[in-house]
């Protein structure tokens, strides 16, 4: 783990982008040029707050349904087993959850 982002430390909480802003801020940014990733559970929580603050994103669905009036994000996986295998078939080396 390269860093723990508690929202009373950072001073906003999930969906606000400063939080999300700040965990990628912890992890050492987005060196040479990489890409965050933001992986939860939450559409609303995780995956809008990721997107607000331009993260990729991978939903955990836990055999549920996407939102429709909400933008989709970039990969949905069924489990946190899943989210894994597939941000290393990526390549990514960085991700918060």
């Amino acid at each position: 783990m390269d860093a723990v982002c508690i929202s009373e430390e950072a001073g906003a909480r999930k969906p606000e982008p400063a939080m999300f802003l700040e965990a990628v801020r912890r992890c050492g940014g987005l060196r040479d040029g990489g890409q965050a990733w933001m992986v939860g559970d939450s559409a609303v929580n995780d995956i809008g707050g990721g997107q607000a603050a331009e993260l990729r994103t991978v939903w955990i669905d836990r055999a549920t349904t996407w939102p429709q009036d909400l933008p989709q994000p970039d990969h949905q996986v069924p489990d946190a087993r899943a989210a894994i295998d597939l941000l290393g078939r990526l390549g990514t080396r960085r991700f918060t959850a």
